[in-house]
């Protein structure tokens, strides 16, 4: 049985100035760094987390991670934390394409207010050509597909995402909740990975 924290990263400059960033590939696309808040968020849950990692008493560990921008910051700091809480613990980072951001199609790098939205809702975003739920369920399978491809996974790892992504790579994983996390917010579930 292996634990998994499924983690949204901090805070970004997205979130603040409202505006659409997932696919670096759109010509529209914006980049999205962490706030000092964001970081700030980081911090606390990595303290959090680190509390978790030392009752497991682990050797080692790994953050799979999206390869945005304000993903790789959370994923650096949620390191950089872990290691002065838990010394010796040795952390290896993957980048995995499969947990970047949804693809948002035209809305991508346009202010939110331009357009009425649920934020939980992808059905938007496919009607203007991004993903939809199949997608990321897709994306979730693929997910755990290439962590079953990987010889002496340790027995904690963090997948460092975002929010739609993280919510439906829980329900892939068997999380019967509906998980809707805030920035830098973490999910710690139990699995047998082999399984799913």
């Amino acid at each position: 049985m292996k634990r998994i924290a499924l983690m949204r990263h901090g805070e970004g400059d997205h979130n603040v100035e409202r505006f659409f960033s997932g696919n670096p590939n759109h010509p529209n696309y914006r980049v999205a760094h962490l706030t000092n808040e964001g970081r700030q968020q980081v911090k606390d849950s990595a303290k959090k987390m680190s509390s978790e990692i030392k009752k497991m008493n682990l050797k080692e560990m790994m953050i799979f991670v999206s390869p945005l921008p304000r993903t790789r910051q959370t994923a650096e700091i949620l390191q950089e934390n872990i290691f002065d809480c838990c010394p010796g613990l040795k952390i290896e980072e993957k980048v995995v394409d499969s947990l970047i951001e949804v693809d948002m199609g035209d809305f991508e790098g346009k202010n939110i207010e331009e357009f009425s939205y649920h934020p939980w809702n992808l059905d938007h975003y496919q009607k203007y050509g991004g993903e939809g739920v199949e997608d990321l369920l897709k994306r979730g399978r693929k997910f755990v597909d290439e962590i079953n491809q990987l010889k002496n996974l340790p027995d904690f790892f963090v997948a460092v995402s975002h929010g739609s992504p993280l919510r439906y790579l829980a329900q892939v994983l068997g999380v019967k909740e509906d998980i809707k996390l805030d920035t830098a917010g973490f999910y710690l579930t139990n699995f047998d990975i082999s399984s799913k």
